[in-house]
């Protein structure tokens, strides 16, 4: 990285540019209202150290590719089959009145094995040699160590930087600006991983293994930036939330830590749906103790009467000689119990019907009544959440700007 170039971008936005970001970020995050009663610390304008490496390679590599196949083999499963065998059994013989045994034929389920013809997934595997080139793969790291550095965050700003924000650094700032051995490390370490990452995913087959790649720069594009960025806090109830943008590229993009606010839109309205989710479950439940009230006492009388016809039907055909007269008291016992078992059943899904029905324009009521607040919770929220933001914006040019500070 002999020939590298040392570059400084410069900000393209001012501090309070970035101030008046930071509250707009805010305010679309849907801070706490109270938050906006508070004063943003100092902006400390950090400067930080980026290398930008770009490569061009040959690569060579080589591996076991895997092809799947599926191979059938014998295996044995267990089943069942109803088998018929003999037996006694002990039954009551009315004509002389006396218990007597006979043989019946029975089914029992016998446990049998059988062949059956399954298939596993065998893999072939077979060297394999290639080489390609690969045109770029430009890796991103910091000169040094820092903490609490968004590279991802620097990229998109970085991505947007316009010409102009560029300046060369010369002279004796130069020479004392080098690349760190460490970022060499960090940098060929991100080459080496997208290079394998390209092979892997241009190798043939179904899968691979013992995978070896060596590969020789035959270009080279490096390039030393100094990164400014800006950072701000505030302290809100007894915690410190921190905001730092990059202030380069077509936009002043804020990142950060987002204040949890229970009272924003989005968690009111949570809360609310997962309160209306319960009373409608509470609805719901009530509905059906209505019905159980309202009914109970018929399905228990109906299970009653069934009962006693059951007992009734069976005392026929024991005390009774007559079968003409047992099959008619069976008959007019049946007629009589279906009939109230008719009468419950259609009893039951009246009444539950039209419990559902109140129950349901309850809960499509309440609902209704929700979103109206819920709509004018939100526009009344919105509306305040704007004017404290339009009033914090207005005072910033009164006096944030001498709450700067370079480092």
């Amino acid at each position: 990285m002999d020939s590298v170039k040392k570059l400084r971008i410069l900000p393209k936005f001012s501090t309070d540019a970035f101030l008046r970001k930071v509250w707009k970020a805010f305010a679309e995050e849907d801070a706490p209202i109270e938050l906006f009663d508070q004063d943003l610390g100092a902006v400390k304008e950090k400067e930080y150290e980026v290398l930008i490496d770009t490569i061009s390679a040959d690569v060579s590599y080589n591996v076991s590719i895997g092809y799947n196949r599926k191979e059938p083999y014998i295996a044995y499963e267990t089943y069942y089959e109803n088998e018929p065998y003999i037996t006694t059994e002990r039954y009551y013989d009315k004509t002389i009145q006396a218990y007597r045994t006979r043989e019946i034929t029975k089914d029992r389920k016998v446990e049998k094995q059988r062949q059956v013809t399954k298939y596993k997934t065998v893999t072939d595997w077979s060297l394999f040699s290639d080489s390609r080139s690969i045109n770029s793969t430009t890796a991103y790291v910091t000169n040094k160590n820092y903490n609490g550095f968004d590279m991802e965050a620097f990229r998109k700003s970085f991505r947007r930087a316009e010409r102009n924000e560029f300046t060369v650094v010369a002279g004796n700032e130069a020479v004392e600006f080098k690349i760190d051995s460490s970022a060499n490390a960090k940098a060929e370490k991100k080459h080496s991983n997208a290079i394998q990452h390209s092979v892997e995913n241009s190798l043939p087959g179904d899968c691979h293994k013992d995978l070896d790649v060596t590969y020789s720069v035959t270009d080279r594009a490096s390039a030393l930036y100094k990164v400014p960025m800006y950072k701000t806090s505030v302290n809100f109830k007894g915690k410190t939330y921190t905001k730092y943008a990059f202030p380069f590229g077509d936009e002043l993009k804020v990142y950060g830590d987002k204040i949890e606010n229970e009272q924003s839109f989005e968690s009111v309205k949570r809360q609310t749906n997962a309160l209306l989710d319960n009373h409608a479950r509470q609805r719901r439940a009530e509905a059906e103790n209505r019905v159980w009230k309202k009914t109970g006492f018929v399905e228990i009388f109906t299970m009653g009467l069934l009962l006693s016809f059951i007992v009734l039907s069976v005392l026929a055909c024991a005390l009774e000689t007559s079968v003409l007269h047992s099959m008619a008291v069976i008959g007019i016992a049946f007629g009589v119990a279906a009939t109230f078992f008719v009468f419950n059943f259609v009893f039951d899904k009246l009444i539950h019907n039209k419990e559902c029905r109140a129950a349901q324009d309850d809960i499509r009521k309440e609902k209704e009544e929700t979103d109206a607040k819920l709509a004018n919770f939100k526009e009344t929220h919105l509306a305040e959440l704007q004017e404290v933001l339009r009033k914090k914006l207005n005072t910033l040019g009164h006096g944030q700007k001498s709450k700067t500070e370079l480092q």
